[in-house]
């Protein structure tokens, strides 16, 4: 499966990163992994785009990538998960009416047979320009909380096969992870939930209209 190409690498993404006091620490670590990882995203796809322009004699191709980090606390102080899950919500509703609305309709490309009742899937473009990540002690709580919300798809993750999974079949937008499960790498897990893409088949598609 190929990395997400559903936004354009140039356009903002929005991380709204939350925990409570149980997984401070951990969302400190993730905070670093994020510039990380941007850092090195930026150059991988700034060297393809200057080699792709050194074969096409342009530079219409350069890419960015640009995460903009939103921490919604907690800040080590004692808290309720479902307080951060509640402020994850607003801002992603408030960032929802900033950035223009154009609907995304990703069609079957597969050959399976497609009807007007399993047409497309459509997207909001806020869904692909905002993600969130959430952390507690196990993850539970913050996913419960989270999945209460319509346009939430939180998925509890332990190891990469588990972000792979969740983000190319159910097309989870909210990343949760337990502090003090035995996962794998944090970093590695980040990376996979920002990058890979949905899998877009129909079966996919048409069991998530079926949770929407």
């Amino acid at each position: 499966m190929s990395e997400n190409k559903s936004v354009k690498m140039n356009q903002p993404i929005y991380i709204l990163l939350g925990c409570d006091h149980r997984g401070f620490e951990l969302k400190e670590k993730i905070k670093q992994y994020l510039i990380e990882i941007q850092n090195a995203d930026q150059h991988k796809y700034q060297e393809s785009a200057r080699q792709q322009a050194q074969n096409e004699k342009s530079e219409s191709n350069k890419i960015n990538v640009i995460y903009k980090i939103v921490d919604l606390g907690c800040n080590g102080e004692k808290c309720d998960f479902t307080d951060i899950v509640e402020k994850m919500i607003l801002k992603w509703k408030n960032l929802s009416l900033e950035i223009p609305q154009k609907e995304i309709y990703i069609n079957e490309v597969n050959d399976e047979l497609i009807n007007e009742n399993n047409l497309h899937y459509k997207h909001h473009k806020a869904n692909y320009s905002v993600r969130g990540i959430l952390i507690c002690g196990s993850g539970i709580g913050m996913s419960i909380a989270a999945n209460r919300h319509k346009m939430i798809r939180a998925g509890l993750c332990k190891n990469i096969q588990d972000v792979s999974s969740a983000r190319e079949h159910n097309d989870i937008n909210v990343l949760v992870i337990g502090a003090e499960n035995k996962n794998d790498s944090e970093k590695e897990m980040v990376r996979k939930f920002l990058n890979h893409e949905f899998s877009n088949k129909l079966k996919y598609i048409n069991r998530i209209n079926k949770m929407s």
